[in-house]
């Protein structure tokens, strides 16, 4: 109903579900949660999205641990897995 009002579209990844006993909810690297991306991106194919799309990283795990904290390579990281869940055409 709103799609046609949509300027701006946040890109996070996430893992477990909030408020749950027992799970853990987190943000992981994009590309390793739960996250539908093929209906993510139709969705927004759907209501002919032409916006812009941000990134969003804030695992500080990761970040440390596979990137030895360094925001630069991480955001490297990102835009390379962004590439990946894209759509083609």
């Amino acid at each position: 109903m709103l799609g046609d009002k949509i300027r701006h579209v946040h890109v996070k990844d996430a893992f477990g579900r909030p408020g749950v006993f027992g799970e853990t909810f987190t943000f992981p690297f994009l590309g390793e949660g739960i996250i539908d991306w093929t209906a993510f991106f139709g969705a927004l194919k759907e209501i002919d999205y032409q916006g812009y799309l941000s990134l969003e990283f804030g695992n500080d795990s990761y970040l440390n641990n596979v990137c030895d904290g360094d925001w630069t390579r991480a955001a490297v990281l990102l835009r390379e897995r962004a590439k990946k869940l894209l759509p083609r055409g």
